[in-house]
C-alpha cells in the first residue's frame, strides 16, 4: 500500500509540474522548512524538515482559488521516551491536499497584499521512535509509518517584490494512535505580482 501511495503521489507531483502551462490552471511552488512533532501515549518526537510545496490552482474568481497541492518533506527525526531512551533517522511526510486559497497568492498577478489557504487530504508520514514504558522494562525502538487525514491552513504575505512567503500550521491524524503536528515556512517560489 505504501508503495502505490508513493507512486500516486509521484505522479501527481510530475503531473503537476508537465500540466503547468495549460490556460485553465496555474502551477504554483515554494520551498522551505519545517518542524514536526510526533506524538503517542508512549513517546514523543520532533523532526526539522526541508519542504517542497507544488501546486496546481484553478481560479474562483479574482480573489479566490482552489488547489491539489503535494507539500512533501524530508528530514531529521529524534524521539525520546519517558525513561530518556532516544533514536533518530530520517523522517518524511507526503500529503496530497486539496485547498481553498483567499487573496494574496491565490493567483497569478492578484491584487491583495495579504491571503490564506486552509485545506485537507490524505498524507503518509515516516519517522523514528523509541518508547520505553518504565526504567525498568527495554522497550521498542524503530521507524514508524503512519497514514491517515492530512490538514493544513495558513497565511502568505509579501515584503517588497522581491520575498513572498507563506507560514502555516499541519497535522496528520494517523489511524495508529500518533498525531504529528507542525509549523511550516515557505519561500513562493511563484511570483504573484
Amino acid at each position: 500500500m505504501m508503495k502505490n501511495y508513493l507512486a500516486l503521489v509521484f505522479g501527481c507531483v510530475f503531473t503537476l509540474s508537465i500540466n503547468s502551462n495549460l490556460s485553465a490552471q496555474e502551477y504554483h511552488h515554494g520551498a522551505g522548512i519545517s518542524y514536526s512533532y510526533q506524538i503517542s501515549k508512549d513517546f514523543i518526537g520532533g523532526s526539522p524538515e526541508l519542504t517542497y510545496h507544488p501546486r496546481i490552482a484553478f481560479k474562483i474568481n479574482r480573489g479566490a482559488s482552489y488547489s491539489i497541492g503535494a507539500p512533501v518533506s524530508l528530514g531529521f527525526s529524534f524521539s525520546a521516551s519517558s525513561t530518556g531512551e532516544s533514536s533518530s533517522s530520517l523522517a518524511y511526510g507526503v500529503p496530497v491536499s486539496f485547498d481553498i486559497n483567499l487573496g494574496y497568492g491565490c493567483l497569478n498577478r492578484s491584487r491583495n497584499d495579504f491571503g490564506g489557504y486552509f485545506g485537507a487530504g490524505y498524507g503518509v508520514y515516516g519517522f523514528s521512535y523509541s518508547n520505553n514504558r518504565d526504567i525498568n522494562t527495554i522497550g521498542e525502538s524503530g521507524f514508524l509509518n503512519i497514514h491517515g487525514i492530512y490538514a493544513h491552513g495558513g497565511v502568505r504575505w509579501h515584503i517588497g517584490d522581491r520575498y513572498r512567503m507563506s507560514t502555516g500550521l499541519f497535522t496528520y491524524q494517523s489511524f495508529q494512535g500518533v498525531m504529528v503536528f507542525g509549523f511550516r515556512a515557505i519561500y513562493e517560489i511563484t511570483d504573484f505580482r
